[in-house]
């Protein structure tokens, strides 16, 4: 059945897609806003989901989409692990090892840490060795098995 919807243009359609995934991301944060620097730079405004929305600056709903379902996926993995620190890092690397990531799914929630870790400014995973040295060594132990017809 199709229904009626209203007509909108496409820069509409993407400017709700945005909000729509900055939000879901906000759902997650906000309740560590103490924890984290830069939302507790802006929560003591009137608007502050406001102001939280706009630490995501011009990044597009795809990618927002991307790196919320990745993060949903570490809460998934890791209770507790936000707001992350190195040992929440190693243990979620070490739980992704046990679920059996791909490597292509590690890279992206890694990737995943660094964008929010800026965005936010929390610990970035790459500024500290142990970490990284971990995920690279889970990565390398991912390798999937390919199977033959």
């Amino acid at each position: 059945m199709i229904s009626e919807l209203e007509p909108v243009t496409q820069q509409e359609l993407e400017q709700r897609l945005r909000l729509k995934w900055i939000q879901r991301i906000v759902d997650h944060l906000a309740p560590h806003w103490e924890h984290i620097p830069n939302m507790q730079s802006v929560r003591r405004r009137t608007d502050y989901n406001l102001e939280y929305i706009h630490l995501f600056g011009a990044s597009t709903w795809g990618s927002l989409r991307g790196h919320c379902l990745n993060l949903e996926n570490m809460i998934k993995i890791a209770s507790g692990f936000i707001p992350w620190n190195q040992a929440k890092v190693i243990d979620f690397l070490n739980g992704s090892e046990k679920k059996n990531f791909t490597p292509s799914q590690g890279q992206r929630v890694w990737s995943t840490l660094k964008y929010l870790s800026g965005t936010l400014g929390m610990l970035d995973p790459d500024t500290v060795k142990s970490p990284q040295k971990k995920k690279e060594a889970i990565c390398d132990s991912l390798v999937t098995a390919l199977i033959l017809p």
